[in-house]
């Protein structure tokens, strides 16, 4: 039972999810392909729990650099899944992601809601300063942007250029979800309200 996917070129993704065939019916496993999905291999799968709700998630930037997470743990492999390594941070962990040096993830501590870098082949997780927020915050991260949200409270912004991350004003408002892309130069924020319609906002990369 599929519960998430992560593809690094139309040809070669990975899917974590259930295997609904174990003993217990709810193994993690997870699966690879290289042919667009008409054939799977089963991949290593580090210890995840079965969480109550739906947080199982992968992550890969490349074919050997990826993460997966079940909500409070989160593992990293720099050789296609053949090893894990657990990151040893404590909290919840939100949304994951990829800049051009090394993994992010939001993590929230039981205070506050912070975003986490490594680099992707080696090296411990650090907090990136400044990119904070009270409480416990959704994240979203694409490349080069990162959003901090509290819905009804707070909506956090910031970009990253050669000279580090620079908080700007968000593209949504605090009473919108908010989604992350970015194409070439361009940055796109899609701005989700319940109910009503969504907004698409875009920048570009300075």
């Amino acid at each position: 039972m599929p519960a998430s996917t992560s593809w690094v070129s139309a040809d070669r993704g990975w899917v974590l999810g259930l295997d609904t065939l174990c003993q217990t019916a709810k193994c993690p496993q997870l699966v690879r392909t290289l042919d667009g999905g008409a054939s799977w291999t089963r991949v290593t799968t580090p210890a995840l729990s079965v969480p109550e709700t739906d947080r199982l998630r992968v992550a890969f930037a490349n074919d050997a650099a990826g993460m997966v997470t079940d909500g409070e743990q989160l593992f990293v492999t720099s050789d296609g899944g053949t090893r894990w390594t657990p990151s040893g941070i404590k909290g919840t962990v939100g949304a994951l992601g990829f800049d051009n040096s090394g993994f992010l993830a939001v993590i929230y501590d039981g205070t506050s809601s912070r975003l986490f870098h490594r680099e992707l082949w080696f090296g411990p997780w650090q907090p990136v300063p400044g990119i904070e927020v009270k409480g416990q915050a959704f994240g979203a991260i694409a490349d080069g942007q990162v959003s901090l949200a509290k819905f009804g409270e707070t909506n956090r912004y910031w970009t990253r250029s050669p000279a580090g991350w620079l908080e700007e004003p968000a593209p949504c408002t605090e009473f919108a979800a908010t989604r992350l892309g970015t194409v070439s130069t361009g940055r796109y924020a899609l701005c989700s309200f319940d109910p009503g319609w969504g907004r698409l906002q875009h920048r570009h990369k300075r």
